[in-house]
């Protein structure tokens, strides 16, 4: 695994989120959302992230670059005594430019609709999150930004701490309800007109996608892993074992792209 990067300065931000996240700048010279570990425990929470952002990446779905921080004691906020700095924090690249989906699309006009560049994003997001399990990305809590590129929106998701049933992955998995789901949200429909979803093509283009991006995934799955910090204490064998059996058996994964598809036709009846 690459060095991790370092803190160089004294942290003085904290994000007011349920994790306090902090904004930690960087030896790169970039800052960084950092999520940290609190106790000598494995770092679940940090690897799931960690798993998550990368499996988007392999999707090919917009996300932030993310890395390894070492944060330095010396630089800990002071409001802050319990971080275990002898593990790395999960750091995802800060950008003051994003702004939040949920609070940006109940004012939305038809030009600004059109500027989406990535709207079958949502969709893909959508199946990603039905995949790996994400019970933390629905109509109450998009974890969605939109960035300003070129003049066009880019749909970025954020925030993985929830997959695998927020930590389950030894467990029975199951998939997740429409109420679960963006699909269920008014986003949906922001972007999307009835006949836009239903439009021939658009399932089969979906299903290749989806297909494509497990086998991807399936293909880097162990080399993933092995990057995982020996820090954060993961027993890494039996993640592979658990997660081979929870994401990538074929029952699961045919399983998934027929939710989707039946929450994505209620979706459409409702409307």
């Amino acid at each position: 695994m690459a060095e991790s990067l370092k803190s160089i300065e004294k942290v003085e931000k904290i994000f007011g989120t349920a994790c306090k996240p902090l904004l930690v700048h960087g030896n790169d010279l970039n800052f960084y959302v950092c999520k940290y570990n609190t106790s000598s425990l494995s770092a679940n929470v940090l690897f799931r992230e960690w798993m998550c952002s990368s499996f988007l990446k392999i999707w090919e779905l917009k996300i932030p670059d993310f890395d390894f921080i070492h944060l330095q004691k010396h630089h800990n906020p002071d409001s802050l005594k319990n971080i275990n700095n002898e593990m790395p924090c999960f750091g995802v690249l800060y950008n003051n430019e994003y702004r939040e989906v949920d609070a940006f699309i109940s004012g939305m006009g038809v030009k600004q609709k059109r500027r989406f560049a990535n709207k079958k994003d949502i969709l893909k997001i959508s199946i990603f999150d039905y995949w790996i399990s994400n019970e933390d990305r629905n109509h109450n809590n998009y974890n969605l930004m939109l960035q300003m590129v070129n003049e066009e929106y880019k749909i970025v998701p954020i925030d993985g701490g929830s997959v695998f049933h927020t930590g389950n992955q030894d467990k029975e998995n199951y998939t997740l309800s429409e109420d679960e789901s963006i699909l269920s949200s008014p986003l949906l429909f922001s972007l999307f007109t009835v006949k836009e979803l239903c439009k021939l093509g658009l399932l089969k283009e979906l299903k290749e996608y989806y297909y494509f991006c497990i086998r991807s995934c399936k293909q880097s799955f162990e080399e993933t892993i092995n990057k995982v910090p020996p820090s954060w204490q993961i027993n890494k064998p039996k993640e592979v074992q658990n997660l081979e059996r929870f994401l990538f058996n074929d029952n699961w994964i045919n399983e998934v792209w027929e939710t989707f598809t039946q929450h994505l036709q209620i979706s459409i009846n409702k409307k």
